[in-house]
């Protein structure tokens, strides 16, 4: 970074623009800082494992002054193209970040309709980084970085790759209220939906990610349900990529704290499911989220009392052994390489057979209280049906309503 830095420092951006030695050596120590920052990870505590070491500081303001060269960005733009990476990396770093001014961050967002795909995927990376900072997320929706990149993630006709950064950086707006809000002013729960069921993995993995942070709130949560979605999640815990099913996992989660959602679950196969991920996945998010879920699914339905308390605490108890076992599962099943190991089928056989006894007891209990209120639900509806269906005096002009249409999911006119 010292020598990009000393080299820009010694030539004004219109020397760079019309001289092309100079060109060629700015780009060759371009793809050196490249190729240091992307080999080089976080500096780690030796002791600990865990805590990071303080930060070396970098001065970025050359860089982000080549950011502002639209010559940079043409299809021959190689240098461009390396300060975005460059960019891109060095933006990993909490106090890098914070070197981003607003006009930066304008100038990112700007890059994502250039006409050249490697710099809306360069750009979409340098949003997702930028915004794990709140007040750059703040910045990002109030110059409307949400609608450009939904726009992005919507086009059909660009690549994944590009797709899956756009999904990525909207999954980062996503963890603050205002980017969830901006998000969902233009849509952006049809979009996610819709990709639930692609056939690129990094796309569909983002996507759901951005539907996990969505569902957090009530009113999607509740569109989620209403639109069908349940099933085709609960089809995604049994997915092979580890990601993913931490992510679905974690929707489910989300809706589980609805009672209509519950219902669904419980009448599908999510309890079975999820137990399965709880106890066999190697991820440890996606466990978590598993044992989570659970607990939102199972504990509503075990009753009032000192019973109930029993059964909550059996519960409690049943849930954080299955935790237990999972993280020691993920250490058997897996070998130095992150692979799968020798052993997984019969940790899995001895396992879960027994933890699923012990939940299916807990189920039932649930699956009667659920029944019973839903039984107590539909004796109510049909006591106000036959209130509604009573003669009605002519002159009252009223007419017997049908049921009401189902929400559908589509674009807003107005943010087209």
């Amino acid at each position: 970074m010292k020598r990009v830095n000393t080299f820009l420092k010694a030539h004004d951006l219109n020397e760079i623009k019309s001289r092309g030695q100079i060109q060629l050596e700015l780009l060759e120590r371009l793809k050196m800082l490249v190729m240091i920052k992307s080999s080089t990870k976080p500096p780690i505590d030796a002791g600990t494992g865990v805590e990071k070491l303080p930060p070396k500081l970098e001065d970025l303001k050359p860089l982000l002054r080549l950011l502002s060269g639209e010559s940079f960005f043409g299809e021959q733009g190689s240098i461009g193209y390396m300060v975005l990476k460059a960019l891109t990396l060095l933006s990993r770093h909490e106090h890098n970040r914070k070197q981003f001014t607003e006009p930066d961050v304008a100038r990112a967002l700007s890059l994502l309709s250039n006409p050249v795909s490697k710099f809306r995927l360069e750009a979409a990376l340098l949003v997702r980084n930028l915004c794990h900072d709140q007040e750059k997320v703040r910045m990002t929706v109030d110059l409307a970085g949400s609608r450009a990149l939904l726009h992005l993630l919507r086009n059909p006709n660009e690549k994944p790759d590009s797709r899956a950064a756009a999904a990525a950086a909207l999954q980062s707006i996503t963890y603050r209220h205002t980017g969830r809000m901006s998000v969902l002013e233009f849509d952006g729960l049809a979009a996610a939906l819709g990709l639930v069921h692609c056939k690129y993995t990094t796309l569909r993995t983002r996507a759901i990610g951005l539907l996990r942070n969505l569902t957090v709130d009530i009113r999607t949560a509740t569109r989620v349900y209403e639109a069908g979605a349940v099933e085709s999640l609960c089809s995604l815990l049994c997915s092979c990529h580890a990601e993913e099913t931490g992510y679905a996992a974690g929707v489910i989660q989300n809706l589980s704290r609805h009672n209509k959602a519950r219902i669904l679950l419980l009448k599908g196969q999510a309890v079975s499911l999820l137990s399965r991920l709880a106890l066999t996945s190697t991820h440890l998010p996606a466990q978590v989220a598993a044992v989570c879920a659970l607990c939102n699914l199972l504990s509503p339905g075990l009753g009032t009392g000192f019973s109930g308390f029993k059964r909550r605490r059996l519960l409690k108890n049943v849930l954080s052994d299955a935790l237990a076992l999972g993280i020691i599962g993920s250490a058997l099943l897996t070998t130095g390489k992150n692979e799968p190991s020798i052993i997984k089928g019969g940790w899995t056989a001895l396992a879960l057979p027994a933890f699923r006894r012990q939940i299916a007891v807990l189920e039932g209990h649930t699956e009667s209280a659920v029944a019973a209120k839903v039984g107590a639900s539909e004796t109510k509806h049909r006591d106000a049906n036959k209130a509604s269906n009573a003669p009605l005096k002519e002159s009252s002009g009223l007419k017997a309503l049908g049921p009401l249409p189902p929400i559908v999911l589509g674009k807003k006119e107005t943010n087209r």
